[in-house]
């Protein structure tokens, strides 16, 4: 059941992830010779509703293979910041509500954070879950869109450790898989614009190494397409693929390894081009892991198939 656990701490990070991929291209549309637009980073300030929804299928391999299905969602609010004179600003995320469930084998998990449960009522899988809640980071970004500072994450993870119960060794680990590394790839110039104008049908591609939660550092590839700009709205396909660098799996103190064979993205991002932020993200998600538990003549393998959705949306509050 504990690798269960970190197999939905995985989905839910590359929902969020996923999310962030399709997100940080906002389009601030400026006419451009033949019908093309260029696209901008521009956080537009104000309040915004952010919420991200993740269904994994999950099949694992073994002597008892199991089929489970986790969904996560989070609800966010996001307050954007005026520019200031040198044209920083400031990005305020704050957790607000988590729903989780879980069906595995003839066993089924539900948590809302909403629910008002007690400790002794929230399942162990959920439970580093439950202490996002209420806690806020801030990214404060320059002004060409890159993170200058982080604050609030360490008091995150602080929470999300006494939440679980977790000790000390199991701590300085998640802060390296949760920490601001996750946050700059988050809120920073993840997707890097195609540095020049494109019209309907144009591609751009991407090649990044990120980090992620338990998984460590991976390759992702991606070619994005200008599909479309209508009624003010850019619709960009995105197309990628997610693998483990140098075919390592991320270590964890708390957790068993896993490796990302390959896990494919695709899908599409709506951007509003009058405020420059995103509308909605729909991704699917494809591939398998490779978990590794123990060591020497206790090393054992498990090969892990995954097949679900991410889908992101900002609302203007």
């Amino acid at each position: 059941m504990r690798a269960i656990r970190w197999v939905a701490c995985v989905v839910a990070a590359m929902g969020v992830v996923s999310g962030a991929w399709a997100q940080e291209a906002p389009a601030a549309a400026k006419p451009a010779a033949g019908g093309a637009i260029e696209l901008k980073v521009n956080f537009t300030p104000g309040m915004y509703v952010v919420t991200k929804d993740v269904t994994m299928h999950v099949d694992t391999a073994g002597d008892r293979p199991t089929v489970s299905q986790i969904h996560t969602a989070m609800l966010m609010d996001m307050e954007v910041s005026k520019p200031d004179e040198q044209g920083n600003r400031e990005l305020t995320v704050t957790y607000r509500q988590i729903k989780f469930d879980q069906k595995h084998g003839d066993q089924s998990t539900t948590y809302d954070s909403s629910a008002g449960a007690s400790a002794e009522q929230v399942p162990p899988v959920a439970k580093m879950f439950e202490g996002m809640v209420g806690k806020k980071v801030t990214v404060t970004l320059d002004s060409q869109g890159k993170v200058s500072r982080i604050t609030g994450v360490d008091e995150m993870i602080a929470s999300m450790l006494q939440s679980a119960g977790m000790d000390e060794r199991a701590a300085e680990g998640l802060k390296q898989q949760f920490g601001d590394r996750i946050a700059e790839e988050t809120f920073g110039q993840l997707l890097i614009m195609p540095g020049k104008p494109v019209s309907r049908g144009d591609s751009w591609e991407v090649d990044k190494q990120v980090e992620l939660p338990v998984l460590g550092a991976v390759q992702y590839k991606q070619v994005l397409t200008l599909k479309d700009v209508k009624d003010g709205v850019a619709t960009v396909a995105v197309k990628g693929t997610l693998r483990s660098v140098g075919g390592k799996a991320g270590a964890h103190p708390a957790a068993p390894s896993m490796m990302v064979n390959e896990l494919t993205v695709e899908g599409t991002t709506l951007m509003d081009i009058a405020t420059g932020m995103a509308k909605r993200s729909d991704v699917t998600q494809k591939g398998s892991l490779t978990l590794t538990a123990g060591e020497g003549e206790e090393k054992k393998e498990t090969k892990i198939t995954l097949n679900g959705t991410a889908k992101t949306t900002i609302e203007k509050k």
